[in-house]
Parts: C-alpha cells; sequence; structure tokens
C-alpha cells in the first residue's frame, strides 16, 4: 500500500494510480483501481451517477 504524506492533484484517475503503482512496478488504471468504502470502482460510481442522474 502506499500513502501519500501531503496532497497531490492528478491530471486524470489513471496518472494518479500510476503514481501509487509505481512503486509496485506495474500500470494501473485508475477508472478499476480506486474503490469507494463500499468496493465499487470509480468506474461503477461514475456510471451509476450518470444512471441516476439521466
Amino acid at each position: 500500500m502506499v500513502v501519500f504524506t501531503r496532497d497531490h492533484l492528478f491530471s486524470s484517475p489513471s496518472m494518479a494510480a500510476m503514481a501509487a503503482m509505481a512503486a509496485m512496478g506495474r500500470s494501473a488504471n485508475g477508472w478499476l483501481e480506486w474503490k469507494s468504502l463500499q468496493g465499487k470502482t470509480l468506474e461503477e460510481v461514475k456510471r451509476q451517477s450518470v444512471t441516476v442522474a439521466g
């Protein structure tokens, strides 16, 4: 697990995930790596909010 000790601003979820995964030596897709407290991926959360709004 990687813990940032200061706030960092990234241009996309994937850029943030790649920064965190660089220490592990692998690439990352932020839309699939980042998860809510309920275990849903960022992609699932976004799709749910689009469905509810639309």
